[in-house]
């Protein structure tokens, strides 16, 4: 009986957890694309892509650093990796609805470098609210232009973070296990 009555408890507080934890768990992945300012043919591309934790949002939405952001094929330095070197990383915000997070990014903007040789700068900004295609500009360190245009996001993708399903897992498996035990009793 007490042993029973434990996991249903260990079930109940594993889905209890879960459905709380799993509201604000969550990380959103976009792709960027991007429109080349060089050419008169407006074609956009994937250039990169961005993931952030919506943990990390100051209760307003905003979030100042991300789990995973690509341009061109370079990964970017964080702001931990530049020790308060301004021209390494000068600024990073990213802005999500918490109570629509399949809405996905609706404002980013960046000042950052890449994290493989620190010879190109990427500045750039979205705003998918205002309906507007945003830019983007790639500078080498001796201030050369490198390549610049519009910048875009495409649709967000929402993933809740892996422990929270084994969280679940566990307890579903302890109620199975239970049922399972009575039957062959």
């Amino acid at each position: 009986m007490l042993k029973n009555l434990l996991k249903n408890t260990l079930l109940t507080l594993s889905i209890s957890l879960f459905s709380i934890a799993s509201v604000n768990a969550n990380l959103i992945t976009q792709d960027i694309i991007f429109d080349d300012g060089t050419t008169t043919d407006t074609i956009f591309e994937k250039i990169g892509s961005i993931t952030v934790d919506t943990n990390e949002n100051d209760g307003f939405g905003v979030i100042s650093s991300w789990v995973n952001f690509q341009l061109f094929g370079f990964d970017m330095i964080t702001e931990n990796e530049a020790k308060g070197d301004f021209t390494l990383f000068g600024a990073f915000e990213v802005f999500v609805d918490l109570n629509n997070l399949s809405a996905g990014i609706e404002f980013l903007t960046f000042d950052v470098t890449e994290n493989n040789s620190q010879y190109f700068n990427f500045q750039g900004l979205v705003d998918t609210a205002s309906g507007a295609n945003f830019f983007i500009d790639v500078f080498d360190f001796n201030g050369g232009l490198y390549a610049f245009g519009d910048l875009a996001l495409g649709k967000a993708s929402v993933v809740s973070e892996p422990p929270m399903f084994l969280l679940l897992f566990t307890g579903v498996l302890a109620l199975i296990t239970t049922k399972r035990r009575k039957i062959n009793l």
